[in-house]
This record gives structure tokens, C-alpha cells and sequence, in this order.
């Protein structure tokens, strides 16, 4: 889609892949209400993983006669959006695309491929290991003082919604320090600078998102440190090719003046 089309060409373009990505979010949420018991053992792994460890029963719990219902809409829902989360990329993809020069169109064609893969890495860590250590802990701390835990599936399912969506968008810290080193807005040396910054307010990011746990809040912090890491390496990596290519560029124009 060219830049120099009239406004309205574009709004009519938005719409049409708002109108995609609606219709794509409402086909996925009609697959999760039909395949509800399949989505359901996904979603309920981590809690019967750690129930199972404890030797405690793993059954879900509704606390009113409307959670019955709300429930699964709440589950369609969460899975819906995670499952049309990549076409939802896409479309934005698509709809910028026409607007992007040829360089502008290889960077992103390689940034939208480690935007999804980080996001599901973020996705998958969240469902394999944060989640159900962070429960074993929780019911293990209340179970030496003898409590029986009642887990509410509203509940499990916000908590389950926190540590795997939002913690899909936090593993995208490298791509987005990249980013902003390629604007020039940072260098790799300005975050080298600001590391004792960026391990504080992991430990904040983690102690805000996660239950009030210690466990769950160092299990959350210490990746978001070594994502950090990696950015800065990667910022390096990008900060001494982008040099190099200045380099060849300007021995090359001095060249053809000599």
C-alpha cells in the first residue's frame, strides 16, 4: 500500500485487517468452546503437575452458579487470543508492508519471525516451569502448616493468563533493546551502563506480575537478567556489522575518487 494513497485508502485498509483479525480471534474462540475438554487439559497441566508432586487432589473449583459458564468463556477467550496471536501479527505486517522501503522490508521480515518465536519461548516457559513451580511452592507452603487448597478455575485461569501471555511480551526485551540501538535511542554500552538499573527492576517486574512469593519472583527475574544480557549482545553484534558496513561503504567511495 503506498504511502502517497489518499487517507481514506488507508483507513479502508485498517479496517479491512482489523475486520481479519476479529474474524480469525472469533473462529479460534468457536474451536476452544468445541474442543473445550482438549483446552482444558492443556490449561490444567501446570496445576495437576504440582497437585500430583504434592499428592493432593487437582480438582477446580467454582464458587457460583455463573462461574459455570463464565469459566469457559474466560478459557476461550485467554486460548483464543494466544492462538491468533501470530495471524494478528501478521496482519499488522501486511498492513505496513506496502509503506516500507526494500531495506525497511528485510529488517522486519527478520524481526517478525524472533518477535513470535520470542513470545511463544516466553509462552512456553511460563506454562513448563514458572507456573508450576511457582503452584508446588504455594500449596507445599500451605500444606506443611496443614491448609487444603481450593483452587478457584477463574483464579488459576488470570494467574495462568499472567504468567504465559504477559510473560511472552517481557522475553521480547532483546528484540526491543535491538530496536532501539538500530534508532540510535541506546547503545550497548549505555545498557552495560544501566545493568544494575535493569536487575533491580527485573526483580520489580517479577514481584509485581507473579503471586507474592519470593520463589516465583526470582524464577521471573533472574531470565529477564539474562535476556538483558543477551541484548546487549546482541546491540554489540548489530552496533560492530553496522560499522563494518560503514567502514567498506566509505573505503569504497574513496576508492572511486582515487
Amino acid at each position: 500500500m503506498s504511502t502517497s494513497l489518499p487517507l481514506s485508502v488507508h483507513f479502508a485498509e485498517l479496517r479491512r485487517r482489523l475486520v481479519f483479525c476479529l474474524a480469525f480471534f472469533a473462529v479460534s474462540i468457536i474451536v476452544v468452546l468445541w474442543q473445550d475438554v482438549f483446552f482444558l487439559k492443556i490449561v490444567s497441566y501446570p496445576h495437576r503437575w504440582a497437585a500430583l508432586k504434592l499428592h493432593i487432589t487437582s480438582a477446580f473449583y467454582v464458587f457460583r452458579y455463573q462461574d459455570n459458564f463464565l469459566s469457559q468463556l474466560k478459557l476461550s477467550l485467554y486460548m483464543g487470543l494466544i492462538l491468533s496471536f501470530p495471524f494478528i501479527v501478521f496482519q499488522i505486517l501486511m498492513f505496513a508492508w506496502g509503506g516500507l522501503h526494500q531495506t525497511e522490508r528485510k529488517r522486519v521480515a527478520l524481526f517478525v519471525p524472533l518477535f513470535i518465536g520470542l513470545f511463544f519461548t516466553g509462552v512456553l516457559f511460563g506454562y513448563f516451569i514458572l507456573i508450576p513451580w511457582s503452584l508446588r511452592f504455594l500449596m507445599f507452603y500451605g500444606q506443611s502448616l496443614g491448609f487444603v487448597s481450593m483452587v478457584g478455575f477463574s483464579d488459576y485461569l488470570s494467574l495462568f493468563f499472567m504468567l504465559t501471555f504477559l510473560t511472552g511480551f517481557i522475553f521480547e526485551l532483546p528484540l526491543v533493546m535491538v530496536v532501539c540501538s538500530h534508532m540510535g535511542l541506546c547503545s550497548s554500552r549505555d545498557f552495560r551502563l544501566k545493568r544494575s538499573y535493569a536487575v533491580f527492576f527485573s526483580f520489580v517486574i517479577g514481584g509485581v506480575l507473579t503471586p507474592p512469593d519470593p520463589w516465583t519472583q526470582i524464577m521471573l527475574a533472574l531470565p529477564l537478567i539474562v535476556l538483558y544480557e543477551v541484548g546487549i549482545w546482541s546491540c554489540w553484534m548489530t552496533e560492530r556489522r553496522k560499522d563494518k558496513m560503514d567502514y567498506d561503504s566509505s573505503a569504497a567511495e574513496k576508492a572511486s575518487l582515487a
